[in-house]
């Protein structure tokens, strides 16, 4: 990405937010990556729909991301724009239907609903990611994931595309959008009223829980989805590698499927004891592990 193109983004949206030669690093939970030469913040989502539409009919390379919780940067520059949604934030609750728009935190709407005596969100509370890469991944916990609760979500192509929640195919951490790439606007989510006394209390404990559980530090959460009846982690402790790293890279004593960067960490690092413990797994077992964690970039 050039000077140029900047320039040219400034002229056709002079009121958006653009920051430039940003490290990557500054985005990922883990704090590794490249640069990114162009970063974007739409601010409302007829803004989000004309970049959108702009990139495509100028064949300009992007990627809409929102915090970037599970996502991993390669160690190269960016050769695409990094639209991110942290500024689409608007949520609007009206009896037991609540819409959040993408950049919305997970965490965050989970208290909102409890504040409003919903219940079906509490799983959230302590899931770091937005509303838009939580559908893409059907993000959950303990039992629950968001697939549960939706109700319709809203898609930007060359209109906005409205799914309902079968049209969305979701399964384990994953849905149609995580294979369409189709930006993710807003959605609507349908919940049940609450007693606020109950659902702070549940709250505590899902918090409690997940603090037990899962380690403190720099890391994209599970690195791992859970093979059908077995726990990755529980597989990765038994092949031994617990405290096992490659450079910068560790694999967490508290939870095996879960990667630290223990403070000089590249991505290459990252990937590299990622394909160790797959490699390990499949000798000792026979099963094959598949990435939670999304890859952005090239190493």
């Amino acid at each position: 990405m050039n000077v140029k193109l900047n320039k040219l983004i400034s002229k056709i949206f002079p009121e958006l937010k653009i920051e430039t030669d940003v490290p990557t690093s500054f985005f990922s939970f883990i704090r590794t990556g490249g640069t990114a030469s162009t970063v974007v913040f739409p601010k409302t989502a007829d803004e989000l729909h004309l970049i959108i539409k702009f990139f495509k009919e100028n064949s300009i390379k992007y990627a809409v991301v929102g915090k970037c919780s599970n996502i991993l940067f390669g160690d190269k520059p960016l050769d695409l724009v990094i639209i991110k949604t942290d500024l689409l934030s608007k949520i609007i609750i009206e009896e037991n239907i609540v819409f959040a728009e993408c950049g919305v935190g997970l965490c965050h709407l989970g208290l909102e609903c409890m504040k409003n005596d919903l219940s079906g969100f509490e799983f959230s509370c302590g899931i770091p990611g937005s509303i838009g890469g939580g559908i893409v991944m059907n993000a959950g916990a303990f039992g629950s994931s968001i697939s549960n609760i939706i109700k319709k979500v809203y898609t930007i192509g060359d209109d906005i595309i409205i799914f309902n929640n079968e049209e969305c195919n979701f399964s384990y951490r994953t849905s149609r959008f995580l294979k369409t790439k189709e930006c993710i606007l807003a959605a609507e989510f349908e919940l049940k009223k609450g007693d606020t006394d109950f659902l702070r209390k549940n709250i505590s404990e899902i918090t409690k829980n997940r603090n037990n559980l899962q380690p403190k530090g720099l890391t994209l959460g599970s690195t791992f989805k859970n093979p059908i009846g077995a726990s990755a982690g529980e597989i990765i402790e038994k092949a031994g590698l617990k405290g096992f790293g490659i450079g910068g890279a560790v694999v967490s004593d508290k939870h095996a499927n879960f990667i630290m960067n223990i403070g000089n960490a590249t991505s290459s690092d990252i990937i590299k004891l990622i394909d160790y413990i797959k490699d390990i797994v499949y000798r000792q077992s026979g099963i094959i592990l598949e990435e939670e964690i999304q890859y952005l970039g090239e190493n």
